[in-house]
């Protein structure tokens, strides 16, 4: 019998049977760069519900209503990601599958940082089948602000639905920002318990404007005594498109092919998909990926600005700091000054502060040095506007930051 898979279109775009968005794990290690980040959190959520056709291990033909949550946390140094989905097949049969993957980026040095990396996730089934699986990663990155070298491995545990197997993998890849474009390269070798043995190599490319989102992926994998498990070749891709109707409300749409999962047992196929997307946070034109924020918030480090800092001050003010060595004079500016600029003072060992009245809420702000460009501040989340300017997302609290 042929296990009926849980189908999640975004997964198939990844890494199948390993933690979801390489992409996005590797560009959050920019925000990584600046020692003692200021810890403002970043929580976003999206429901995707979606139509589906599959045709997997070579010989059956499914259609499939997916739900699929999501739920993201986000912060200068790391990301947590938790993620399910749940298909009704035309057949009657039902398919589930949950991950949560977690990264914590670490500074080495001013262009080099450490990440450890965990993903643990797995599905169950109407025939009362289930998989599962553990992993655990440590990177090293060599970083700037466009581009990106990594290296890595890690060991972990799989189940597919018959026997618990050790996994593992060694990694190395790199990305690239090309104005709205990115592209990313990996290559892994992975061996799953004491027979299977093969190396994956992906290419992957995301396009971001005003309003639409495009991706693709190719795929290859290598080996011998590879599983069948009823279908899929050695070569796959898969392109998807994000068409956002509201800044809340997009239409998605994909299609490609997908390899065997040798770690939980899937077989291989292909699948077309469109569906709905509802998010919890309002996209503002031109954000809407981590690389373009995690690069808007490195540039300012690149410039000499190497931390950021808030804290609470009487009377309901705050203290704001920035560390600037380099710089002869720093100015800040945001939605609480009407955006006007204001000077900071110096205060010795390359601080520059200033103490401004600041109510608790969520705000905008930038900063300057020398008269030069607007920055966002080391560690803040970068939001872009519709003129294509960043600023960084400040959140204010009774406690000091």
């Amino acid at each position: 019998m042929t296990r009926q898979p849980t189908f999640s279109p975004f997964r198939y775009a990844c890494f199948p049977g390993r933690a979801p968005r390489p992409l996005a794990w590797a560009l959050v290690a920019l925000s990584a760069l600046r020692p003692g980040a200021v810890a403002a959190q970043r929580v976003s959520s999206t429901f995707d519900l979606s139509g589906v056709k599959l045709r997997y291990a070579d010989t059956v033909d499914a259609g499939a209503a997916t739900l699929s949550p999501s739920l993201t946390f986000s912060w200068p140094r790391g990301s947590a990601d938790v993620a399910a989905s749940l298909s009704q097949f035309d057949t009657g049969d039902w398919a589930a599958q949950g991950s949560l993957v977690g990264a914590v980026f670490v500074p080495v040095a001013r262009w080099l940082a450490g990440e450890v990396a965990g993903s643990t996730g797995g599905s169950a089934h109407q025939d009362g089948t289930s998989t599962g699986q553990g992993l655990g990663t440590a990177r090293a990155h060599v970083l700037t602000p466009d581009a990106g070298l990594w290296i890595g491995g890690g060991i972990g545990r799989v189940w597919d639905g018959d026997l618990w197997q050790g996994l593992r993998h060694a990694e190395a890849g790199g990305w690239a920002r090309l104005g709205r474009a990115a592209l990313l390269a990996t290559v892994s070798p992975t061996a799953v318990g004491d027979t299977t043995r093969y190396t994956d190599a992906q290419v992957f490319v995301r396009w971001t404007m005003a309003r639409l989102e495009l991706g693709g992926s190719a795929g290859w994998r290598f080996g011998s005594r590879l599983p069948a498990y009823g279908g899929g070749g050695t070569a796959w891709g898969s392109a998807n498109a994000v068409l956002w109707i509201t800044s809340r409300i997009a239409v998605v749409a994909g299609g490609g092919s997908y390899p065997v999962d040798p770690t939980q047992g899937f077989p291989g196929g292909r699948y077309a998909s469109v569906g709905l997307r509802l998010s919890s946070r309002q996209r503002t034109p031109e954000a809407g990926w981590a690389g373009r924020q995690a690069r808007e918030s490195a540039e300012a480090i690149a410039r000499g600005a190497t931390d950021f800092v808030v804290s609470a001050a009487p009377d309901g003010e705050r203290t704001l700091r920035v560390r600037a060595p380099s710089a002869q004079r720093v100015e800040i500016s945001g939605d609480f000054t009407g955006w006007k600029p204001i000077g900071l003072a110096p205060a010795g060992d390359g601080w520059w502060t200033v103490v401004v009245p600041i109510a608790p809420g969520t705000y905008q702000v930038s900063i300057r040095l020398d008269g030069g460009k607007w920055l966002v501040p080391p560690g803040l989340m970068a939001i872009i506007d519709e003129f294509g300017g960043a600023a960084g997302l400040l959140v204010i609290e009774d406690t000091s930051l």
